[in-house]
């Protein structure tokens, strides 16, 4: 579960920070999901390194979006196969650059479309 403020950047369209994001769903002890204000309870800062830990964030992100707009359901597991597959083909820090520029550009350009690579980032 994401924080208030959190929820309110990604449904007002601004970017997010996805290490933010993994930030407050991961707790220390177990590896739980848990809410969390990441600097309290959380005070080392969590990085998307890998498929794995953006997933986490994705989904988080993604829920929060889906409840608010269920049509954009087909949109969005466009852009997370378009970035599953950026990870089997490419190294880490290249779909990651990718998913943080596609983001901030989608951040700034409200009617691109998710679902579609976009070959100029």
């Amino acid at each position: 579960m994401l924080s208030k403020k959190t929820k309110k950047k990604i449904l007002s369209g601004d970017v997010v920070d996805f290490d933010n994001v993994l930030s407050e769903i991961t707790a220390n002890t177990g590896g739980g999901l848990v809410a969390t204000r990441a600097s309290q309870s959380n005070p080392k800062r969590k990085h998307i390194r890998d498929i794995g830990s953006w997933l986490r964030a994705w989904s988080a992100y993604a829920d929060t979006v889906l409840l608010a707009q269920p049509h954009r359901g087909h949109e969005l597991i466009g852009y997370q196969s378009i970035i599953a597959q950026a990870n089997s083909e490419y190294h880490a820090s290249a779909w990651i650059k990718y998913d943080r520029s596609f983001r901030y550009f989608a951040s700034k350009t409200r009617d691109v479309q998710w679902d579609t690579i976009n070959h100029h980032l």
